[in-house]
């Protein structure tokens, strides 16, 4: 594939990633039970994060050989920082930190609304 091909797919990716985390969140902060799903949601957002890594390193010009997405889903939470810092470089530290605060903004705030919003109600 194309570099352009493989950079819009990657942007594909983060988005669904994003948006489903997005989802998940609202989800738990307004329901606030734990439901059958999510086991499945957790496993999606791993895949989606493997496949994100998987074609940004494609987009980079080190493209994985399939077995290596498989593992990445797996021990995503350690293996996503170490990827991003040894792909990037320092820079990649500084990215780590932006996705960070704005995850930890967008929990925040749909919190916040959560709260809010049964407060409204009575």
């Amino acid at each position: 594939m194309s570099a352009a091909t493989n950079h819009r797919i990657r942007t594909a990716y983060h988005i669904a990633t994003y948006s489903l985390f997005f989802m998940a969140v609202a989800h738990f902060a307004f329901v606030r039970r734990e439901s059958t799903t999510d086991g499945l949601i957790s496993s999606t957002i791993a895949v989606l994060i493997a496949m994100t890594c998987a074609y940004d390193a494609a987009v980079l010009g080190r493209p994985w050989a399939m077995g290596e997405r498989f593992a990445f889903a797996i021990v995503w939470p350690v293996a996503l920082p170490i990827y991003i810092i040894r792909s990037r470089g320092w820079w990649g530290c500084a990215l780590l930190l932006i996705h960070a605060a704005a995850l930890s903004l967008v929990a925040c705030a749909i919190g916040t609304a959560a709260v809010l919003s049964q407060g409204v109600g009575r």
